[in-house]
């Protein structure tokens, strides 16, 4: 949970011009706690993202497939179960909120 409150204090103490630089390495973890097993954790991250990104979450997980998706692929392969889950649900997010096109590159075929 220090983990999530920093998160956001580091963010929300950034200028929105300036946070992109930071997004490759911070976006993928706060997008699998919003789905975090932890009810505090989970919460506080969903809160987080509509603080950071209102209605353009969307975008912003597609502006960052490469770094979101190699890690939501790590994280599902975690030895914690709900570390494993939460990937899952990260995924089929992807799958359904995301366009196609965008994900496509990231899909062994």
């Amino acid at each position: 949970m220090a983990a999530c409150c920093a998160t956001r204090a580091f963010l929300l103490g950034i200028p929105a011009d300036g946070r992109n630089e930071f997004f490759p390495q911070i976006l993928p973890p706060l997008c699998l706690n919003r789905y975090y097993i932890a009810e505090g954790v989970r919460i506080h991250c969903q809160t987080t993202w509509r603080m950071l990104f209102s209605v353009t979450g969307v975008k912003a997980v597609e502006q960052h497939l490469d770094s979101i998706v190699p890690f939501y692929i790590k994280q599902s392969e975690a030895d914690n179960h709900a570390v494993r889950e939460a990937a899952c649900a990260c995924i089929a997010e992807l799958a359904t909120k995301v366009g196609s096109d965008p994900v496509r590159v990231h899909v062994p075929t």
